[in-house]
């Protein structure tokens, strides 16, 4: 793995807090950042009178600012994930030219840092996004704050926004809490519903739903569907399809019910603008109080972070038995890297949603509209590797449902799962598609070796089906049972192409795909990457990484100058866009 710790920071003398201002950006294509960015800027408050503090979107003029002339210092913070296989998010396709141009030198006001999130499943390429802009900001000059600093989410992000400021900023004695400070939103009451003006435009278009087929076992222990939709969109082989899930009617009743409110509450048609200084997701306008519960707000466990906890803390009402220990209790959760880890076992592991935390700090008292929208997360797109070829008039999803048992016996389904779960035919759900990874891969004119676990046999499906080359191509599968989860057996057997398949659980030694890669299939691959034939690997973040670590190792074998040019090799391929990996946790 490259060293992931930069060269320390030159020695800087402190900055004077007096005439500095901040602005902390964010790029994900899930809230994690946004998360730790409101972060941030919740404990920059506290820690010194108010500055020109302000929080965006990196694609929200970011260049511009690095490079505005400004008479005093200004300080970017760059909070940026790393998606699939060390990518860069999609959200910052606008910044790319400027990441890859020339280097224009930073004037010296400007000062920058960068924290830098991932998942150590990736291997080398974790937190890649973040020190691919590390390194153009250190090409590009400034004023480093700090060391790069890397973590998996908000866990270990505070003592490093500490670590880098300490000695850097005189800090001043905290002003107050986040969640006294006014509210982000202005919310207005816009005409009866009947005369009310069209939504504005959204890239999401109405798909219908043709059919919803489970494909594994009833007794299996996951419930696996193959969806197939149609609607006005095109589509290339590899591509993948973005849908927006809607609350259940159960959920949306049980928030009713813990928050105090009913169907009737907040009747007419509503307008909100985000009138904040810091990044504020927007709710749009033109929409029933309803239609906020049932289509706008994640009522699920992803909805909950520990932004909300602060947020609810403001909501408390102390007069009642047990008011100040709940708000001392839900501060706690996001003030420090030990309250990190009981919000992560709280929530995250007992997989936790807003109608579960509401119930147990019944304290919370919930007045307004406002109210409601300070406590709730915008529902995310969830995003899915599309399993049928370029060429179809329809769209097929291979989806895995989350859903289980916690530590403590709570049962949970994802918000998502539950959706697709309730799917009917013809029901209309809210979708797009984006650019997958894999052009390059079935252009290819030599052979592919496709390489899959799981459900990753989804966006292989999809190349393989739109290449037509089932005669020259290879798919190696990996699953659990033959009988349970080998998707798409008989359409494998019935277009000759080549399968090795590895079931992990009907022998006694469990086995995998890298198995495979690292013994039968040696001499395959070795020749197959030297020949100049594409490569594509979907599925769980291990698995990618271990199946890479054996290609590494394999070419490190035949090629002269190891395990270090096949690195070299591959990293080539990978801009080339031959040798794509999609992976996911």
């Amino acid at each position: 793995m490259e060293a992931l710790t930069p060269p320390p920071p030159p020695p800087s003398s402190s900055l004077s807090i007096r005439g500095l201002s901040i602005t902390v950006y964010h790029s994900t294509l899930t809230s994690t950042t946004a998360s730790v960015s409101s972060h941030f800027i919740a404990n920059l408050l506290q820690s010194f009178p108010k500055p020109e503090l302000r929080s965006e979107h990196v694609s929200e003029g970011f260049v511009d600012s690095l490079y505005q002339p400004r008479p005093s210092p200004h300080l970017h913070i760059l909070v940026i994930s790393t998606t699939g296989q060390g990518e860069l998010n999609p959200d910052t396709s606008s910044i790319k030219p400027w990441l890859y141009s020339p280097h224009r030198v930073l004037p010296e006001t400007t000062l920058w840092s960068v924290y830098a999130i991932g998942d150590k499943k990736y291997g080398d390429d974790y937190c890649k996004a973040g020190r691919i802009f590390y390194g153009k900001l250190m090409k590009c000059g400034g004023t480093r704050v700090g060391e790069l600093g890397f973590g998996e989410g908000l866990k270990d992000s505070l003592t490093w926004l500490k670590k880098t400021l300490e000695g850097r900023l005189e800090f001043g004695e905290g002003s107050g809490r986040f969640e006294g400070r006014p509210s982000p939103y202005v919310v207005s009451e816009c005409v009866e519903a009947s005369t009310a003006s069209p939504p504005p435009p959204s890239e999401f278009n109405d798909f219908s739903i043709v059919s919803n087929t489970r494909i594994t076992p009833s007794d299996h222990w996951q419930d696996v569907r193959l969806i197939s939709l149609t609607g006005s969109c095109s589509y290339k082989s590899g591509d993948v399809f973005r849908v927006l899930p809607k609350n259940s009617d159960e959920d949306v009743q049980a928030f009713l019910n813990v928050a105090g409110f009913d169907s009737s509450s907040f009747e007419g048609v509503w307008r909100v603008e985000v009138v904040s200084e810091f990044y504020c997701e927007g709710w749009g306008s033109n929409f029933t109080f309803m239609d906020l519960l049932k289509s706008k707000a994640d009522l699920g466990y992803t909805g909950v972070t520990v932004e909300t906890m602060r947020s609810l803390a403001g909501f408390v009402d102390v007069g009642e038995e047990g008011g100040e220990k709940h708000r001392k209790k839900l501060r706690s959760f996001c003030e420090t890297e030990s309250g990190y880890s009981l919000f992560k076992e709280y929530v995250r592991r007992e997989k936790r949603s807003i109608i579960d935390v509401l119930a147990d700090f019944d304290t919370v008292k919930l007045n307004s509209l406002d109210d409601v929208l300070r406590i709730l997360t915008p529902i995310q797109p969830r995003e899915y590797s599309i399993a049928s070829a370029g060429q179809s008039k329809t769209i097929q999803l291979l989806v895995a449902f989350k859903e289980g048992t916690t530590a403590y016996g709570r049962n949970y389904i994802g918000l998502a799962s539950k959706f697709w779960r309730a799917a009917a035919i013809n029901d209309v759900v809210k979708g797009t598609t984006r650019a997958g990874s894999f052009e390059k891969v079935v252009e290819c004119e030599k052979p592919a070796i496709f390489i899959g676990a799981g459900t990753g046999v989804a966006p292989l499906r999809s190349v393989i089906v739109g290449r037509a080359r089932p005669n020259d191509d290879r798919l190696v599968f990996g699953c659990r049972n033959a009988e349970a989860d080998y998707y798409f057996k008989d359409e494998w057997a019935a277009s000759g192409i080549k399968v090795d398949v590895r079931c992990s659980r009907d022998q006694v030694r469990r086995i995998y795909v890298q198995d495979f890669v690292e013994k039968e299939g040696r001499e395959i691959i070795a020749a197959h990457i030297l020949g100049g034939g594409g490569v594509a690997i979907a599925g769980g973040a291990s698995m990618a990484a271990a199946v890479q670590k054996e290609i590494l190792e394999i070419l490190g074998e035949r090629i002269e100058g190891g395990k270090d040019m096949a690195k070299r090799l591959l990293n080539s391929l990978k801009r080339k866009g031959t040798f794509v990996v999609e992976a996911w946790t």
